[in-house]
């Protein structure tokens, strides 16, 4: 599927956004899987930024594969093209662990927000206070 720039009646500029459905996107974005693994990689994801003649494709790309990645292994995979975060309990659980720097089955305020943070939300110092007050039983 082709992109097409969008431009006003006079032949104004090409602004860099197109505007497409979920399915559209899901379509348009498997051409750039070059390895057909169902999975979009930093330098995929940055060949696709680039068909679109958006300027920093690189720093792009590793901000958005940054954003998206659900399980750390450095692509996004088609769950996460919805925009949702979607785990089972042992899912989270594992990702959870990755965050534990001494792996020993507890997490720490500090890995805690480190976690938070790493889904890019806002406040994590904040959202890791109020998680430890409500999860720390002793």
């Amino acid at each position: 599927m082709p992109m097409i720039p969008n431009s006003d009646r006079k032949g104004g500029c090409y602004d860099g956004k197109t505007e497409m459905a979920m399915d559209q996107f899901k379509e348009w974005i498997k051409q750039f899987d070059v390895d057909k693994d169902g999975r979009i990689s930093r330098d995929e994801l940055k060949e696709a930024i680039r068909s679109t003649r958006a300027w920093f494709p690189g720093w792009k790309a590793s901000r958005g594969v940054k954003a998206a990645d659900v399980n750390g292994d450095g692509f996004i995979d088609d769950i996460y093209v919805d925009r949702k975060r979607v785990m089972t309990i042992d899912q989270f659980t594992e990702w959870m662990r990755g965050f534990s720097k001494n792996k020993d089955g507890q997490i720490t305020r500090d890995e805690l927000r480190e976690a938070i943070r790493a889904t890019r939300a806002w406040f994590s110092y904040w959202k890791a206070e109020l998680g430890v007050k409500a999860a720390d039983v002793n």
